[in-house]
């Protein structure tokens, strides 16, 4: 999967990021927009075109940051539908929690690299 995004890097309300590439030869594709962002503590993305992926429709995903002794808690979400396609709605109830469990695993990924800096 190949990242595009604008020139704002995804790191502004409104800022959009672009997701493609393939998988079994199917072409995949994810529009966002950022839609609140509070460095460091939080972000929220939606979808603003219909994705084109295997397991998931439109969705939206998050973090917040919050201070919890001399570490930090960190909450995150993804609240999703399921495609619309035909192959979307027999896949997605196998796929979907996969899929959102890696997201979140990328997430978390992310959120450690930028402990020392601004979150993305």
């Amino acid at each position: 999967m190949r990242y595009r995004l604008d020139a704002a890097e995804g790191r502004a309300v409104g800022s959009i990021i672009r997701v493609d590439g393939s998988v079994l030869g199917l072409t995949l594709l994810v529009v966002e927009r950022v839609i609140e962002r509070h460095p460091p503590c939080g972000k929220i993305w939606e979808t603003i075109e219909e994705p084109k992926l295997l397991v998931f429709g439109d969705c939206r995903l998050g973090f917040e940051v919050v201070p919890d002794g001399p570490g930090s808690r960190v909450w995150l979400f993804i609240a999703y539908n399921l495609p619309r396609t035909t192959t979307g709605r027999l896949l997605g109830p196998l796929g979907a929690p996969v899929y959102a469990r890696w997201c979140l695993s990328r997430m978390i990924a992310v959120a450690r690299e930028a402990r020392a800096g601004e979150v993305v």
